[in-house]
């Protein structure tokens, strides 16, 4: 296993780099977005409300962005931990 030197800033950000480009690769962002997408519509089915396509759209950006931050917020406070 290559040793990962902490305090080298190039290296670390070489190394993020890295694993960015597989983690887009492997189309992550992707699947999260349909998953929340998923979520969203069924939550919004489950209200038997009608809201206009606009509303729908800035609905979806708001939760998704408040769930968003919501796990970076965990996985920050995970990494903490571990």
């Amino acid at each position: 296993m290559t040793p990962f030197i902490s305090d080298d800033t190039g290296s670390f950000l070489n190394f993020r780099s890295k694993i960015l480009k597989k983690m887009k690769a492997s189309h992550v962002s992707d699947r999260i977005a349909a998953l929340l997408l998923e979520a969203f519509e069924s939550a919004l089915g489950s209200e038997n409300t009608v809201i206009s396509k606009a509303e729908k759209k800035i609905l979806m950006a708001d939760i998704s962005n408040q769930l968003l931050a919501d796990l970076a917020k965990q996985i920050k406070d995970s990494a903490r931990q571990g």
